[in-house]
């Protein structure tokens, strides 16, 4: 196998076809990673699709638009897959309609991906400030209102499922809970609930929630900040893969240009 690849990487027609075999094969791998990481967040009660999407249920914003997002990670995926297949079926047999074929699919694809990339970034305040109004709506109308339907039961179950996973307390922070009537979720003298603070035992839980702001135990951090700076981590990996894909892409269309190029000439050539 070893000694085919170098063979074929002696003349300039096959280190072209090296370097699209390898570049797709990559592209397969992150086809694939795309696909399974779009059915993971489909199918599984772990991810954040499923665990938090209460707190945004009843927002322009919500889980069915996420639930689209992830289709269309998972489209791309699935995209991804079959233009590398079909790279790789196209640089084997130096087909020129299959090549032909290959680039304008390839020009197409990179402009679909840049697209929302774009369009996610200039919307994104516009975005972000939506969500604000309508989580901190819900927040006054729903949370800890057990007397009430079912919705707002699931609301505050999502909403404190939230605050113990990310150590955050409401959604700016936990001045949120001022603004609605302590007895709408509790009948003592806390102050914030008790998914606000890592109190391991009832004496500093206790402390915690009725003088929250002098104990150290105490999640001083909106969630909303919390869920900001794991989303942007998420950002920076998506981008920067994205990023790679797109260079290598730019190059895939290069190379095959170049090797539709050589194929044309030689079969054209009357010398």
């Amino acid at each position: 196998m070893t000694e085919s690849i170098i063979e074929m990487c002696e003349s300039s027609k096959g280190c072209v076809k090296c370097v699209i075999l390898v570049i797709n094969t990559f592209l397969l791998i992150v086809g694939a990673a795309s696909m399974g990481t779009g059915i993971w967040l489909l199918t599984s009660e772990s991810s954040l699709f499923y665990r938090y999407h209460d707190v945004i249920a009843e927002s322009d914003v919500n889980a069915a638009l996420l639930k689209d997002g992830v289709i269309a990670m998972l489209a791309g995926g699935l995209a991804i897959l079959m233009f590398a297949s079909i790279g790789i079926v196209a640089a084997v047999t130096s087909s020129t309609g299959l090549l032909a074929m290959y680039t304008v699919l390839l020009s197409a694809l990179m402009a679909v991906e840049v697209a929302p990339v774009i369009l996610a970034v200039v919307f994104r305040a516009d975005w972000m400030s939506k969500i604000d109004k309508e989580v901190l709506a819900e927040f006054r109308d729903r949370y800890g209102d057990d007397n009430s339907d079912e919705s707002s039961r699931e609301f505050t179950s999502a909403f404190n499922a939230l605050q113990s996973d990310f150590d955050c307390c409401g959604w700016f922070n936990g001045s949120d809970y001022d603004i609605q009537a302590p007895q709408k979720w509790n009948n003592t003298k806390m102050m914030v609930p008790e998914s606000c603070c890592n109190a391991h035992n009832q004496t500093s839980r206790d402390s915690c929630v009725t003088e929250p702001m002098t104990s150290e135990l105490y999640n001083s951090i909106g969630c909303r900040d919390a869920l900001t700076n794991l989303l942007t981590t998420y950002e920076y990996v998506v981008i920067s893969l994205g990023g790679v894909i797109l260079g290598l892409e730019l190059l895939m269309v290069i190379g095959t240009v170049t090797l539709l190029s050589i194929s044309v000439g030689n079969k054209y050539d009357l010398s």
